[in-house]
């Protein structure tokens, strides 16, 4: 079920523990440089620190040279996003739901219609007057907003 950051950040939801999930399965094939300080020799793969890869940003995360870059790139994007998320999102491990900002409002009227009385089909007045952009804006006010590779998603 390894899916990548990009296949997150183009969904119009998905789960928490999909992330985590994700996680977890990029670092059971991702190496990271976990050098012997005396030698300056992988614990992981034996090699010497200059057969691994840098982090540009984080200069003290190195890689293990046999890794797929796609692979490294996707693990410390999900890893920085849930890092950020788990400090706002109270189910986090347990399972919530994001939803991206260019889906709230067709899924702010599916959430009426699944607690309330509320038909999605329903032709008559009022529901055929009701504004659900307004209605979905008002209802962000119970979210927080999070970015992945530049798009928007919100989260209780």
């Amino acid at each position: 079920m390894i899916q990548t950051a990009r296949d997150f950040a183009i969904s119009d939801t998905f789960d928490s523990r999909d992330v985590i999930e994700t996680i977890e399965s990029l670092e059971s094939t991702v190496t990271v440089y976990e050098p012997d300080f005396e030698t300056g020799i992988c614990d992981n793969c034996g090699d010497a620190e200059e057969a691994h890869v840098s982090d540009e940003e984080t200069p003290a995360l190195s890689w293990c040279g046999n890794n797929d870059e796609d692979d490294r790139t996707d693990l410390k994007v999900l890893r920085e996003f849930a890092e950020t998320c788990e400090g706002y999102v109270s189910d986090w491990r347990y399972g919530e739901q994001f939803i991206a900002e260019t889906y709230f409002e067709e899924w702010a009227e599916q959430y009426a219609s699944d607690v309330t009385d509320y038909d999605a089909n329903e032709t008559r007045w009022p529901y055929t007057h009701i504004d659900w952009k307004a209605a979905a804006e008002d209802l962000q006010q119970d979210y927080t907003e999070f970015e992945l590779l530049g798009n928007t998603f919100w989260a209780r």
